[in-house]
């Protein structure tokens, strides 16, 4: 009887995993999508998280396995450990972020960007609420082609790099024999963008304390920010100009910014961040990069500025209260739109 109140929970995690790595098997034949990809594309967005996670390295269970199962089961026992202590570090963090909604905010920003030349004059998006929800449409697909995004914000479990992300891939379902549904994808590319800290931790230092002196508004405008550069990628992504860079590698390139190089091809640079291209095919991503030096963490711990208060006369009505989600700050104070630096040759 203890076991059959698992069950539901179990088959939910089967769903939600095979969902999660049907947005990254793409088919053997790279498929060239047409400009604009559809006049009203059906975009699928899934919502996958309600609070920051925590990314723990699966090195040390690859490496165990290469000792057989003992070693796969050490392996698996540092990585668990390694889960388990992020998990509990974070907590503070995710008291900081209690009101902060990332995924209204993310859903805003693809709402905004996501009608486009290269994408679609008329994108038709749906939410999915979790990857469940997406998991039980797939099995009856209004679509048969979609563009899937699944957004995550992140923690490294070092606690040295904060990041957001959106996985994106344009699938094409067909039907089976059994009634079921094939979902093959034909595109597949992750737009990262992460802030990692400048200084080394000195010996000894708590980096998740590091982290909270920046209160609710400093992590809460890292991640405006994030939001911002990784939608911006998804549009320049499929623009006549992102297009023409998908054959280029980024082989034997790197950008400088704040002093630390990222290996690929420049793309574009601002006040203290770049953007880097690198990778072949479908294994080619575009990431972007903007290190946390001690005037950035001093200027976003600092507090906002108030907002002067607005004098009312006996002319004007007060407009009643209304909740909005508040429009995201950069930082630094300048947007992903500069001119695109792009260097002369391709990579090999």
């Amino acid at each position: 009887m203890g076991n059959q109140g698992g069950k539901p929970m179990l088959r939910r995690l089967c769903l939600a995993l095979g969902l999660a790595f049907s947005c990254f098997s793409v088919g053997a034949r790279t498929v060239e999508l047409p400009v604009p990809v559809a006049r009203e594309l059906p975009v699928e967005l899934v919502l996958n998280q309600q609070e920051m996670a925590v990314e723990v390295p699966q090195a040390a269970a690859a490496v165990g396995m290469q000792f057989g199962l003992i070693g796969a089961l050490v392996g698996s026992a540092v990585q668990n450990s390694q889960a388990k202590k992020a998990e509990a570090r974070v907590v503070p963090l995710r008291d900081l972020l209690v009101h902060y909604r990332f995924n209204e905010r993310l859903e805003a920003a693809v709402r905004a960007k996501l009608a486009s030349d290269g994408l679609s004059p008329n994108p038709q998006l749906t939410v999915r609420q979790t990857p469940w929800d997406e998991a039980q449409a797939n099995a009856r697909p209004a679509s048969m082609q979609a563009l899937v995004l699944v957004p995550r914000y992140a923690m490294t479990y070092d606690f040295r790099t904060l990041s957001v992300s959106l996985a994106t891939s344009y699938v094409e379902r067909t039907p089976k024999s059994n009634g079921k549904y094939k979902t093959k994808t034909l595109f597949s590319r992750v737009y990262k963008f992460d802030f990692p800290m400048a200084a080394a931790p000195a010996e000894g230092e708590d980096m998740v304390r590091r982290w909270s002196a920046l209160g609710s508004d400093g992590l809460s405008r890292l991640l405006d920010q994030g939001i911002a550069q990784t939608t911006d990628m998804l549009a320049f992504d499929f623009s006549a100009e992102g297009r023409s860079q998908w054959s280029q590698t980024g082989k034997g390139q790197s950008a400088e910014v704040a002093g630390q190089h990222f290996p690929g091809m420049q793309v574009r640079q601002g006040a203290g961040w770049v953007w880097v291209r690198s990778g072949k095919g479908w294994a080619q991503s575009l990431a972007g990069h903007q290190p946390l030096d001690a005037t950035t963490l001093a200027a976003l711990a600092a507090p906002l500025p108030a907002q002067p208060a607005v004098e009312t006369t006996a002319t004007q009505v007060a407009a009643p209260a209304e909740t909005s989600v508040e429009a995201p700050v950069v930082v630094p104070a300048e947007t992903p739109a500069a001119a695109p630096v792009v260097p002369a040759g391709n990579g090999s």
